[in-house]
């Protein structure tokens, strides 16, 4: 059943929405991050966290475990959690090429 939290938020299955929103907004902030870092080329970047994310995706490439096969075997931290932020954002950007090739959202005011 769903309840109220001690901060006003539904719960569910003991996940308060506060905390999905939460969790969201890391994996956001993480993903903004990890498209940036990809395609910077400043050595001195002044975004923060951009050279400690360059870092991580040259392993990240590298790493044995890129196909998800299994956990990182370097323990590198943040590799698991950036290839499956990466493989999320892939799959989400191939669904929306496809809709949008197919005339899905068409015809909206603005659109």
């Amino acid at each position: 059943t769903m309840s109220e939290d001690a901060e006003g938020g539904s719960q569910s299955g003991g996940v308060s929405v506060g905390d999905m929103v939460a969790k969201a907004k890391k994996a956001a902030v993480s993903l903004w991050l990890i498209l940036h870092a990809q395609t910077c080329r400043d050595d001195d970047c002044p975004v923060r966290g951009c050279a400690e994310t360059k870092r991580l995706l040259v392993h990240v490439r590298s790493c044995p475990s890129s196909g998800g096969c299994c956990p990182c075997p370097s323990g590198v931290k943040g590799c698991s959690e950036t290839r499956k932020l990466l493989a999320h954002y892939r799959r989400c950007k191939d669904a929306r090429t496809r809709s949008v090739g197919s005339g899905a959202g068409r015809g909206r005011a603005g659109a």
